[in-house]
């Protein structure tokens, strides 16, 4: 709790670098924990790749992204708000490396997820909505500019 609000003081004074060092340092210790929370360790490393986005290390962030998903899915279950999260952000790092059909196909399955788990009325399904007009806004984009 302590490292999660430093990390935020980090990230609040521009000082992303130092957010990813501290919430890495958080997640290895996490996970080498005899006695570790398997959610406690999926939400530290979902604050990591917020804190990787933040600092603009797409390529790594990517990377954490894709393994997160595949770990939230497998230990929280494909419709749980954790893994429906890690999804939509997965989408959003595809967005952000300029590669808008990967991110459409994981926000169009976030959000037949999401409403069918949280409701169409959601908060999260509504920003999933907002970031699939985006993604889909940028195909048609790059599609008229062809």
């Amino acid at each position: 709790m302590v490292r999660d609000k430093l990390a935020a003081s980090y990230r609040s004074f521009n000082r992303p670098e130092l957010a990813v060092e501290l919430l890495d340092r958080c997640c290895a210790s996490l996970e080498s924990s005899p006695v570790g929370d398997p959610v406690q360790q999926l939400q530290g490393r979902m604050r990591l790749t917020q804190a990787l986005m933040h600092a603009g290390d797409l390529a790594r962030c990517l990377d954490e992204s894709q393994r997160l998903l595949e770990d939230t899915e497998r230990i929280l279950g494909r419709t749980d708000s954790g893994t429906i999260t890690a999804r939509s952000n997965l989408a959003m790092v595809h967005l952000n490396l300029d590669h808008p059909h990967e991110a459409i196909g994981l926000l169009e399955d976030a959000l037949v997820d999401s409403t069918s788990a949280l409701g169409a009325s959601d908060r999260l399904t509504l920003r999933i909505i907002e970031c699939l007009e985006k993604a889909r806004a940028s195909v048609a984009q790059d599609s008229s500019n062809s």
